[in-house]
């Protein structure tokens, strides 16, 4: 089957394409991706194997980069980095914050209030993703590095209880640092000595007892090796006190090397499973709460709850933070010690396919919104088939996707080039239940999991397929930083033109207050009868800013073409700022007309309300006959 691009060209005929919220982030090299490269001068095979990870580049994963000690804690930042949970800079209350998750009344389950300021700042750190100053509920413990060294410490312990056996292990060790110049120079320095201060290098030296990949961990844990230890080699102490003697290649402190790392490349093994498909990890990553999985694990984990199946806290996940969402330090040691078993899941994926959830068929017809509930009543042919396959072949799911509402301008704009059938932006639903009737026919409810961009698509059997990319939103911190921006901006008369928006000065609870408000006029002027059959179809409101405006489109006799605008936008506030003109846009329409006194006026006005909340259809696509229902 053969695709054709998506040509943006006919969606947006008077203004610019909507933002698709996947643009990548620059952000400077993190902790994970600077591990320093290790020689060794011992001579042995072993220690020349190409395959095998170095024993500093090994511990220097594990090294907190500020205290230079193997991690206590492992405490994940949202730039990357992990360090100590003991090295954590002090907290302190963050100012003008007012978009908390999952809340529409100031208050949050997670501490976003508290804060702190990067160490890295103006180091790297600080950008229009990612804020220098870290929100506490972005961060976690890192609970598969935890377990990792623990690993080390058994292996440690086990050492220690077998000493005796590895006599004759010492190795010395090497390494440079790079320091600016005396300390009295700096002090005493003026604008004609400035260029005396100058990068210097020192060499270090320590004598390890335990070989070199342990003796190296040990010599971390005493603080010995700073964590900006360069240029690391390792001599055995006979090399040093006898040069012209030729090493042997099963000398002690080989052989204890040896059985070290077979012993960590066995235990750690253990704690690399992703705990989704309970096979090795593939391009792990890791979530705010700390837990490890698969990358397209994590995918699926979010097509399904946001709620993490380890510890059930909220997933607050968006691969669009940091540089990689992939676990750099897991993907070294997967790299390092697992290559085979790493290339042969790979090869089996690729054959499977099923990790491949880009390509998804499409049916043209209404629009659908994620998190909520779309009800179908399928009955031309070759969507039935599509259906069948979906639940046959495709995990239950297919992608929603409504006409193009622009049609009729695109092909008087360009009528050498005919108009793509459909909006470029939509929304994957997974079929929660289904209903096959005797005549083929099909009912079914499908809930939305996220949001896509067409890429390609193409058509087979009479319906279309689709390569798409998935739209995620931005983080938190992005939003943060999106709602200070514009109150701030509001709040200056500088910055006030006669153009900008007066929902720009509200906050984000004050726009989503808005659509509340708006909600309990029309339930205080309805019946109970109606309310109850209201929630029955489309549940109660949710409070989780995120998806109320999805909820409130669905509610809403809104045209297509306002409820489409949020489809493309990977702003929660952005989204609420669209949701909070609905409510003016029916009342001027005359969809809400204050109740009078007269009761035929009451009654015929509160029939109005119940049709068009309890009956509201979408014009279907041209080509479609299929509606819900």
């Amino acid at each position: 089957m053969s695709m054709t691009p998506y040509n943006e060209r006919d969606l947006y005929p008077s203004s610019s394409n909507p933002d698709d919220g996947n643009e990548s982030v620059d952000s400077s090299d993190t902790q994970d991706n600077a591990t320093p490269t290790t020689d060794d001068s011992a001579g042995s095979n072993f220690a020349k194997d190409s395959s095998r990870i170095e024993p500093h580049t090994l511990i220097h994963l594990f090294q907190c980069p500020l205290c230079s000690l193997p991690l206590r804690i492992p405490f994940r930042l949202p730039c990357g980095k992990t360090i100590c949970r003991s090295c954590l800079p002090p907290l302190k209350r963050r100012e003008g914050i007012s978009y908390l998750q999952g809340s529409i009344n100031g208050s949050s389950e997670g501490r976003r209030e508290e804060g702190f300021v990067c160490p890295w700042k103006d180091k790297g750190c600080g950008n229009e993703q990612i804020p220098a100053e870290h929100a506490l509920d972005d961060c976690g413990v890192d609970v598969v590095l935890g377990r990792i060294l623990d690993v080390f410490e058994k292996v440690v312990k086990d050492y220690e209880d077998g000493q005796r056996q590895w006599a004759g292990t010492d190795v010395c060790v090497r390494w440079n640092t790079t320091t600016l110049a005396a300390e009295e120079v700096v002090e005493n320095k003026t604008e004609s000595n400035e260029a005396m201060i100058y990068p210097t290098k020192q060499v270090h030296k320590a004598t390890l007892r335990a070989g070199r990949y342990l003796g190296t961990y040990l010599l971390a844990r005493e603080g010995g090796l700073p964590y900006d230890a360069k240029d690391v080699i390792y001599e055995e102490i006979t090399t040093i006190n006898d040069p012209e003697k030729e090493l042997l290649n099963d000398d002690s402190s080989t052989k204890l090397d040896e059985f070290i790392y077979e012993q960590l490349k066995t235990a750690i093994r253990d704690e690399l499973d992703c705990q989704v498909c309970y096979s090795l990890m593939y391009d792990p990553c890791i979530s705010p709460c700390g837990h490890s999985f698969c990358y397209e694990c994590a995918n699926r984990i979010r097509d399904n709850s946001n709620l993490c199946p380890l510890c059930r806290k909220k997933m607050y996940i968006s691969f669009r933070e940091g540089s990689d969402p992939v676990h750099a330090v897991l993907r070294c040691l997967l790299d390092a010690f697992y290559t085979d078993e790493i290339k042969a899941r790979k090869e089996a994926i690729e054959e499977d396919g099923t990790y491949d959830d880009d390509e998804i068929p499409l049916f043209v017809c209404t629009l659908a919104f994620p998190s909520t509930p779309t009800y179908l009543h399928i009955f031309e042919p070759r969507y039935r088939l599509m259906i069948r396959r979906a639940l046959d072949y495709g995990n239950s799911k297919f992608g929603m996707v409504i006409h193009n509402l622009y049609h009729d301008l695109a092909a008087q704009a360009h009528p050498d080039h005919p108009p793509e059938p459909f909006m470029q932006f939509g929304t994957a639903v997974r079929i929660e239940w289904r209903d096959f009737l005797p005549d083929g026919r099909i009912m079914l409810t499908a809930v939305g999991t996220h949001k896509f961009k067409v890429l390609r698509y193409g058509m087979l059997d009479g319906y279309y397929r689709a390569h798409t990319q998935r739209v995620d939103d931005i983080s938190l911190a992005e939003e943060e930083i999106l709602e200070a921006r514009e109150l701030a901006a509001a709040a200056s008369r500088n910055n006030q033109t006669a153009d900008s928006s007066p929902l720009n000065a509200l906050s984000t609870p004050q726009l989503m207050q808005i659509c509340m408000d708006f909600l309990e006029k029309q339930r205080t002027n309805s019946a109970p009868a109606v309310r109850e059959r209201v929630n029955r179809v489309f549940g109660q409101p949710p409070t989780d800013p995120a998806i109320f405006p999805y909820w409130f489109a669905n509610v809403l006799p809104i045209p297509d073409e306002e409820a489409y605008k949020i489809i493309p936008l990977t702003s929660v506030r952005e989204r609420l700022k669209v949701a909070a003109t609905w409510p003016d846009m029916l009342e001027d329409s005359g969809w809400y007309v204050s109740f009078s006194s007269n009761k035929d006026v009451k009654l015929i006005n509160h029939q109005v309300n119940i049709n068009l909340l309890l009956h509201h259809t979408v014009t279907p696509h041209p080509l479609s006959l299929d509606q819900p229902f």
